[in-house]
């Protein structure tokens, strides 16, 4: 790619990024919905790129028409491993899309794991969207060992995984709802069983009224 190529830049984030050319910053104002763009040469991406991790990260997005030749140009041949769009983490929570959310556990670094875990404040506080608590978790988890300076994540995705297809089965789901009722009458029987003497249920005694039967005059005699 020459070095005079225009190239577009796109932001997709609700947060302003500032770039650091050789001669002079570029500014890209937040959105919510319509993502603002510039254009830059192919040069000053290689500068930016050099001296930052935006286009990395995916902070920064190139032109999904051209983003391919881009980071071809900039020798990150494996970006689709490593590159994490906007778009895409608030589809993995959205979705609570656990296979994909590895990706998250593979992030080193504070200001994209900041990305995500402000996508999942936002996604959470919307009445519509149920995210679910192993989601939640997860990206807890991983911002406080990156806060924690934990480059290599102690989760285990494989139990994780396991814990939730547990939960989906619908089997297993009513059994759960059976023990948890069992448990529900032990409690109340022990509750009961706990109670002073005078204050145990007793069954009612039966009282037996007096005959009313007419006594036979010859029997008197």
């Amino acid at each position: 790619m020459e070095a005079n190529t225009p190239v577009k830049i796109y932001n997709h984030n609700v947060n302003d990024i500032g770039i650091k050319g050789q001669l002079r910053e570029y500014l890209l104002p937040g959105s919510r919905g319509v993502p603002t763009v510039l254009t830059m040469p192919f040069s000053e991406v290689e500068y930016v790129n050099s001296r930052s991790p935006i286009f990395r990260n995916g902070t920064g997005q190139f032109d999904p028409e051209t983003r391919e030749s881009v980071y071809k140009a900039l020798y990150l041949d494996n970006w689709q491993d490593t590159v994490l769009f906007d778009e895409e983490i608030e589809r993995i929570i959205r979705e609570n899309d656990m296979d994909s959310a590895e990706k998250f556990l593979n992030v080193t670094d504070v200001f994209t794991i900041q990305r995500i875990r402000g996508h999942l404040i936002s996604l959470t506080n919307d009445s519509d969207i149920d995210i679910s608590r192993r989601m939640i978790d997860l990206i807890e988890f991983r911002y406080d060992e990156i806060n924690h300076g934990i480059r290599q994540t102690k989760w285990n995705m494989a139990k994780a995984k396991e814990r939730m297809e547990r939960d989906q089965d619908p089997r297993i789901a009513a059994m759960q709802a059976q023990i948890a009722e069992m448990q529900k009458m032990i409690t109340t029987l022990q509750s009961q069983a706990n109670l002073p003497t005078d204050q145990k249920e007793t069954p009612a005694k039966t009282v037996r009224k007096p005959s009313t039967k007419k006594v036979d005059a010859k029997a008197e005699s």
